[in-house]
């Protein structure tokens, strides 16, 4: 009865020892898991760093180009002004021209 008794209780303990090896596995599985997780993190956080440089790199491109084009149109603004005064000129010399040419006509009329 005391064999009996002792081989219960080691097929206990036995099964007991099996559970405490499954308990292992299912959180060494699960200490895998976590640490996939952290390195895919990890990897992720790296993705998220370059693309935020990569914007900034962007956004400061865009500055630059901003800065290029308003310079432009100070230039473009500048050479309009500078065409509308030739016109002007222009106009005005023609202007003159037309009066010189009516002067001259009456000149030979009274000759």
């Amino acid at each position: 009865a005391q064999l009996m008794e002792l081989k219960d209780e080691v097929e206990m303990w036995r099964a007991q020892a099996a559970g405490l090896d499954s308990e292992k596995e299912a959180l060494t599985a699960e200490k895998e898991t976590l640490a996939a997780l952290k390195k895919r993190g990890s990897v992720e956080k790296m993705e998220l760093r370059h693309q935020v440089e990569m914007l900034r790199a962007q956004a400061a491109g865009l500055g630059s180009e901003k800065e290029t084009l308003a310079s432009e149109k100070e230039t473009l603004a500048a050479e309009k002004e500078s065409l509308a005064a030739e016109k002007e000129s222009l106009t005005a010399l023609k202007k003159r021209g037309s009066t010189e040419r009516m002067e001259l006509r009456l000149q030979a009329a009274e000759l």
